[in-house]
């Protein structure tokens, strides 16, 4: 059995802090990197910042439509208030014909957790409907998805309710963002133990 020193536990704590403070600003410019490459992607970009104006302020010439492009477990967790989820890999003729309804005459934007998902499916969506000379608009994406929108504090909810919480896709990311204590990989259950959302 290996025992460490009592003298060396300061170091060791100060090497740990060290570490996962490097770990969190390079995952922050992991994540603007990814924003970066994003924004030549053809999709629009849109910063979490407008999307909470929206979401405020309640009234707006056109709808605004959120989709949560993650895994049902991620959005489980913790998603933006009045967010639809739909999976990463849907069927995107199936999505338009789907959702044709609401998307008419409205706002549409996807977001996963920092962007990549979302714009991949927004991009199948707008070649789509070019191909098919849609009149639907075509969809914008949230710029750095949940994860600048958690790091914001803005208002997220799950099937409890209001939560504080956001998956963190995996172990890397969750000590990258900004409230890692703020993460989980398992959603809030209500009292009864049972999940309502449906997901």
């Amino acid at each position: 059995m290996f025992i460490i020193p009592a003298k060396l536990f300061p170091r060791l704590i100060a090497a740990l802090v060290l570490l996962l403070a490097s770990s969190s600003i390079l995952a922050q410019d992991r994540l603007s990197r990814i924003e970066a490459k994003l924004e030549g992607s053809g999709i629009e970009q849109i910063p979490y910042q407008q999307i909470a104006e929206r979401i405020d302020a309640k009234t707006s010439p056109r709808p605004l439509i959120l989709f949560d492009v993650r895994e049902p477990n991620e959005y489980a967790v913790g998603h933006l208030p009045e967010a639809i989820w739909i999976s990463p890999d849907t069927d995107v003729k199936e999505f338009i014909e789907q959702y044709a309804d609401k998307l008419a005459g409205s706002d549409v934007v996807f977001y996963c957790s920092t962007g990549r998902r979302s714009s991949e499916l927004a991009q199948q969506v707008k070649d789509q409907l070019l191909a098919t000379q849609s009149s639907l608009s075509p969809p914008a994406n949230m710029k750095g998805g949940v994860f600048r929108w958690h790091d914001a504090a803005l208002p997220l909810k799950n099937s409890a309710g209001s939560t504080t919480l956001i998956h963190p896709f995996n172990w890397t990311w969750r000590w990258s963002l900004e409230r890692p204590e703020q993460t989980s990989f398992q959603p809030d259950f209500t009292a009864t133990g049972i999940m309502t959302d449906d997901v």
